[in-house]
């Protein structure tokens, strides 16, 4: 064979060679692209599966507070009747020791009026 051809052959090669590796370059990015792609397609369900736990949290928070909040207005009516009934045991009390004195003075008094009636027996 000759030189030329030989030469010619040899550069055939290298160009063979040469778009065989682009070709090979070109498959290995084309893999990686794929493998990208379904990256991307986990990280959106895993961030969809985020989003749906976020909202199924916040409502459940929104369901505590109001629970909270109709606790907190049960425990104000639940106050304001324990205040009347400490008000009506104060005025009960008050109203016993009045009726203890007016009492002891209906004691005295009984106890001078029948002085006086045994004065005028007979």
């Amino acid at each position: 064979m000759k030189r030329s051809s030989i030469q010619r052959r040899l550069a055939l090669l290298a160009a063979l060679m040469l778009a065989a590796g682009v070709l090979i370059r070109q498959s290995y990015a084309t893999y990686r692209a794929g493998s990208s792609l379904e990256l991307v397609g986990r990280t959106e369900n895993a961030l969809l599966r985020i989003d749906g736990g976020s909202r199924e949290v916040a409502g459940n928070v929104r369901n505590i507070s109001d629970a909270l909040a109709e606790q907190d207005a049960a425990i104000r009516l639940i106050a304001a009747d324990v205040e009347k009934i400490a008000r009506m045991t104060e005025s009960n009390s008050d109203v016993a020791v009045s009726n203890s004195r007016t009492a002891s003075e209906l004691d005295g008094l009984s106890r001078e009026l029948r002085e006086a009636v045994s004065r005028f027996c007979v």
